[in-house]
């Protein structure tokens, strides 16, 4: 099987049939699982009342001007949202390179139901100031921990950092183990696996 571009679009030729098929979701199904046709016109009338309803997610329903809250760390104003309450181990939300806390607000309702999570602008990022010191990943990692301290929150607590976040997450890990409970790194910036296979075991 060939690939070429065509108009921009790519196609894939069967060279036994000659024939030219779009790489569209029957092209890929077989690979991906993802695709295949869209359901008939007349199964519509079959499913249910919310059918085609435009969603309403549940972080608009929030008043996030209750929850947003600012201190001083080393001397520099940080802004952070802390929200919900729980039984379950606290969780701190760390964004990555250009975020804010608001990169969370599609995870935040959801993890605050059953937590109390902290999500924070790191330092020079939206409403935190520039930090007083050299810019670091560790001198971030240094300054999530003091202002999860600063909060009242004295026990281990799930760490969840995106990107750059994950990186300051990895490095809260390392210099502060007993203040993660568990790390979730989401497409962390600085950990690879394209080595991997080629690594002996």
């Amino acid at each position: 099987i060939g690939i070429r571009l065509v108009a921009s679009e790519m196609v894939r030729r069967d060279s036994q049939e000659g024939k030219y098929l779009r790489a569209g979701p029957d092209a890929i199904r077989k690979d991906t699982g993802f695709g295949g046709r869209p359901a008939p016109r007349r199964l519509a009338r079959h499913a249910g009342d919310d059918y085609g309803r435009t969603a309403e997610p549940s972080w608009r329903e929030v008043d996030w001007q209750s929850h947003l809250h600012q201190t001083q760390i080393n001397g520099r104003r940080v802004n952070y949202v802390d929200i919900g309450a729980g039984d379950l181990p606290p969780v701190v939300l760390i964004h990555g390179l250009g975020g804010c806390w608001q990169n969370w607000l599609e995870t935040l309702p959801r993890l605050a139901q059953e937590r109390r999570c902290i999500a924070r602008d790191l330092p020079g990022f939206s409403e935190s100031e520039m930090p007083a010191g050299k810019i670091s990943s560790q001198g971030y990692a240094e300054t999530v921990v003091e202002l999860c301290r600063s909060a009242g929150i004295d026990e281990p607590m799930g760490v969840i950092g995106n990107s750059m976040g994950g990186f300051i997450a990895a490095e809260i890990g390392i210099n502060h183990p007993e203040f993660a409970d568990r790390i979730v790194l989401v497409s962390a910036a600085g950990i690879s696996i394209t080595n991997l296979r080629q690594r002996p075991v």
